[in-house]
C-alpha cells in the first residue's frame, strides 16, 4: 500500500491535508443507489457469517442495516463494530445456524447492541433514507467519500460466499429469457454460452466485483 492509502480511514477520507495528492476528496451523496451499495439485509448478514470472524467484521463494519424501532417503524442504522454477546453464549440465528456475535450500531448518536437476526430482510423506504440523510447532514454519522464507498461495495461483494451452482444456473436462465424477450441477441448468446459451459461440467471462475458508479455531492464536507 502507498502512504496515501495507509492514511485513509474506513470511509475513504485521507489524513493528509487536502486528501490524496492534495486534491479535495469527493463525497458520495445520500441516494438510494449509494446506500444500497453498503446496505445489508438479514440474509446478507447470515451469508457473510460463513466467511470467518475477521472477514465478517471487515465486510460489515460501517454498513447500514434496517432495524425496527420502538415506534413500530424501521430505521437505517450504521454498524460500528462486532462484539460477542454479553454472556458469551451463542443463540440461534436460523435453523442450523448459531452465533455469539452482536452488532454495535449508531442510532441517533447513541451506540446500541443488536443481534445478527435483528436486521430486516426488506428494503428500506424513502422516508428511512431521508432520516439517514438527516443524521449524516447533522454530523451524527460519517459521510462516505466516493472512493471509500466504492471500496466497501467491492469488499462486501467479494466476501459473499460463492453462489450455489443450481441457483447460479437458474439465475442465468432467467437472464437469458429476459434478454430473449427484450430482443437482446448479444446478451442471450452470452447467457447461452455460460449455460452450455455449466452443462458441460465447467464451474465458472468467480468474477471480482467491478468498481460501481457513485452519485456524488456537488459540494459537501465531512
Amino acid at each position: 500500500n502507498s502512504d496515501d492509502e495507509d492514511d485513509e480511514d474506513a470511509f475513504g477520507r485521507s489524513g493528509r491535508r487536502g486528501g490524496r495528492g492534495g486534491a479535495a476528496p469527493r463525497y458520495a451523496a445520500v441516494t438510494r443507489r449509494n446506500v444500497a451499495m453498503v446496505f445489508l439485509t438479514r440474509s446478507d448478514v447470515e451469508n457473510l457469517l460463513s466467511t470467518g470472524d475477521d472477514a465478517f467484521e471487515a465486510a460489515t463494519l460501517n454498513t447500514y442495516i434496517r432495524v425496527r424501532v420502538n415506534t413500530g417503524g424501521y430505521r437505517l442504522m450504521q454498524i460500528t463494530g462486532v462484539d460477542r454477546t454479553l454472556d458469551g453464549l451463542p443463540y440461534a440465528l436460523s435453523p442450523g445456524v448459531q452465533t455469539n456475535k452482536e452488532f454495535n450500531v449508531i442510532n441517533m448518536g447513541q451506540t446500541k447492541r443488536y443481534g445478527l437476526g435483528d436486521p430486516s430482510n426488506g428494503n428500506f423506504e424513502d422516508s428511512e433514507l431521508a432520516k439517514l440523510a438527516e443524521f449524516i447532514n447533522d454530523g451524527l454519522l460519517n459521510r462516505w467519500t466516493t472512493r471509500g464507498l466504492q471500496a466497501k461495495y467491492k469488499l462486501i461483494q467479494d466476501s459473499m460466499p460463492v453462489e450455489d451452482m443450481e441457483k447460479h444456473k437458474q439465475r442465468l436462465i432467467g437472464l437469458r429469457n429476459k434478454a430473449d424477450m427484450e430482443g437482446n441477441r448479444h446478451e442471450k448468446r452470452k447467457m447461452d454460452a455460460q449455460l452450455d459451459a455449466i452443462n458441460a461440467g465447467q464451474r465458472p471462475e468467480r468474477e471480482r466485483a467491478q468498481t460501481p458508479e457513485v452519485d456524488e455531492e456537488a459540494a459537501a464536507g465531512p
